[in-house]
């Protein structure tokens, strides 16, 4: 089955919130709802948000910009983008 996330109307614009049944970072800001791959591409652990709007691995110091570029490794790819989209009900 496909992911929920709730209702647009639950998130506040230039915020982050982790959707812990996808394991994806949930970003909105003046242009709509984005999400990125919560794992990091290097061992699997958890990626946070960071003060500049971009993403760093507590377990290795990878760091990504807030697109899910990889800006310092270990990790040797980019964070991956995933589809978001409304459903029938009006629900990501």
């Amino acid at each position: 089955s496909t992911p929920e996330a709730g209702f647009p109307r639950d998130y506040a614009r230039h915020s982050w919130v982790l959707i812990e049944n996808t394991h994806a970072w949930l970003g909105r800001d003046e242009l709509g709802f984005y999400a990125i791959d919560a794992a990091c591409p290097h061992l699997g652990c958890l990626v946070r948000p960071v003060e500049n709007g971009g993403f760093t691995c507590p377990c290795h110091g990878s760091a990504f910009a807030p697109d899910g570029t990889l800006t310092a490794g270990p990790a040797r790819h980019a964070l991956r983008y995933l589809m978001v989209d409304l459903d029938s009900d009006g629900r990501l």
